[in-house]
Formats: C-alpha cells, structure tokens, sequence
C-alpha cells in the first residue's frame, strides 16, 4: 500500500488521481484510488432517544474524545441549570475529524436524530466543529436562533464545553441559548 507522502506526490507533483499496481505475482495488476480510506469516526451516545425530553449533540475533536472530565462536568451542570433530570437527554458524542461528513455510519445516526429532533429540542454543543457535517449554514451558528436541520429538524447551536472552559465568557451567551431551548420544552 501507498503510504500519505507517495499518496501526496503522485496527486500533487504528478497531478494522478487513480494509479496502477502491479501485484507481487506478476499478474496484470490493480486500479487504485489515490484517496486514502478514512476510519469511521467515533461514537457514542447515553440514554434513550425515542423517549428524551432534549438531544445533546457533542461534536468534538479527536484529541477531546470521549467527553471527560471539567468538559462533562460542565455538560451535566447545564443540562440540571435548565431543569431537566440529565436521565432524560439523550447525549450524542462524536469525533469530528477529517472525512465525519463522508461516514456511513455516522450519518446514518445523525439521519435519526434529525428526525426525532422535529419534535424534541436539539441542542449542538460545539457548532463550528460540526457545521459540515451536519450541514448547517455557518451564519446562523451561535447566533441564538433555531437552525433548519435534516427534513424538518430545529437544532439550537452554542459553543462546545472546550470553549466555555477556555472563554468563560462565553458561558453568558450559552446560557441566553440554553434558555431559548428552555421555552421551548415550555
């Protein structure tokens, strides 16, 4: 296999996008793409989405992966601070990386909290991260408005736990967020 430096040459020096190699037996050989195979970005998710009250969606970056510590601290106070039981949130974590828009499996589960997420407040706890792979128009980020999300979903986006631990300044603006989700769950 081609590792990313002769990946690099052949796309940029010599301007190939599929390349032929011989096999080791001699015979004729095979045609390869010069994208490299992504890995499928991780995952996980806690608590029930059918029956959630509110969807926390967490996009973070492969190094913050999974959320711990001070950032899921600061989550979990959040969510008590709007007045619901953190056992009826259905909290979705993913690794933002590189090729997440491209991911099968991935998007598959996004398709179904963007359905659920017609009739159950979406919050998006790191919006820029996640802008491209959910396909989010980048204005209306942060901005304290409910975004279109998927066929008919509403997704309220604020800044990530990282953000409000690094700008606890930010942490006003997320909670004015926080409370237009608030109004919304009535």
């Amino acid at each position: 296999m081609l590792d990313q430096d002769q990946i690099h040459y052949l796309k940029s020096v010599l301007g190939l996008d599929r390349v032929l190699l011989p096999l080791i037996s001699g015979e004729e050989g095979y045609d390869l793409p010069l994208t490299p195979q992504l890995p499928e970005p991780r995952q996980t998710s806690r608590g029930e989405l059918q029956s959630a009250r509110m969807i926390a969606l967490l996009p973070l970056a492969p190094e913050d992966f999974p959320l711990r510590g001070e950032a899921d601290t600061l989550v979990d106070k959040m969510i008590r601070a709007m007045k619901i039981d953190p056992a009826h949130v259905y909290y979705f974590q993913f690794e933002c990386s590189d090729g997440a828009s491209e991911a099968p499996q991935l998007q598959q589960m996004l398709s179904q909290i963007a359905a659920t997420s017609r009739s159950t407040p979406t919050v998006l706890f790191g919006a820029e991260c996640a802008r491209e792979v959910l396909g989010l128009a980048a204005e209306s980020l942060g901005s304290g408005a409910w975004c279109a999300w998927g066929q008919g979903g509403r997704v309220m986006a604020t800044f990530s736990p990282r953000e409000l631990i690094q700008t606890p300044d930010k942490k006003r603006v997320t909670w004015i967020h926080l409370q237009a989700v608030m109004k919304e769950l009535g």
